[in-house]
């Protein structure tokens, strides 16, 4: 809803929800980001986090291609110092929470914050290490809660996958 809800907003609007989508990154951290953030390593296009709510949320996350050609795009021939958005947190949060009021629900509780649980669900589900996903959410190396504060957890098809594996070791 959130995807079709974007078509009538700007390109930023909606890169702006992308890169909360593929990245989990606080809204605060994506609006500061500057141009100068934006990193390019072979194939590979990430975004650094200089900074966010602790120390430990300085980071750089890996974008998809899809992702790395838009933000490529939107830095060519803007000024290192320039912001990547163009747009204040403030604004950007008060966006968001009208779109998601108008055209989604009035929950309290869903907010573009929510798109970091999806996006620690999402790594817990596809089995990342929590070392890494630590290391893109911006939680403390070697000392983390990333999967039992913010993932709602496993599928009932993944647990049932998982319990087949340990049941088959059993022997009785």
């Amino acid at each position: 809803m959130i995807k079709s809800s974007l078509a009538t907003h700007t390109p930023n609007q909606h890169l702006l929800v992308e890169l909360g989508v593929f990245t989990g990154c606080r809204i605060s951290e994506l609006c500061a980001l500057r141009c100068k953030h934006v990193i390019v390593d072979g194939d590979i296009t990430a975004i650094f986090i200089e900074t966010g709510k602790t120390d430990a949320a300085t980071r750089t996350i890996p974008l998809t291609n899809e992702l790395g050609v838009k933000v490529q795009a939107l830095i060519a021939g803007h000024e290192d110092e320039a912001l990547l958005l163009g747009v204040k947190t403030k604004d950007m949060s008060r966006w968001f929470s009208r779109l998601k009021s108008e055209h989604i629900q009035n929950d309290p509780s869903k907010c573009f914050h929510s798109f970091r649980v999806m996006f620690a669900t999402a790594m817990q589900q596809a089995e990342v290490s929590e070392l890494k996903a630590a290391a893109m959410l911006g939680h403390k190396r070697g000392n983390t809660m990333t999967y039992a504060y913010y993932s709602r957890g496993y599928e009932l098809q993944q647990l049932k996958e998982a319990y087949d594996q340990c049941v088959d070791r059993i022997i009785w």
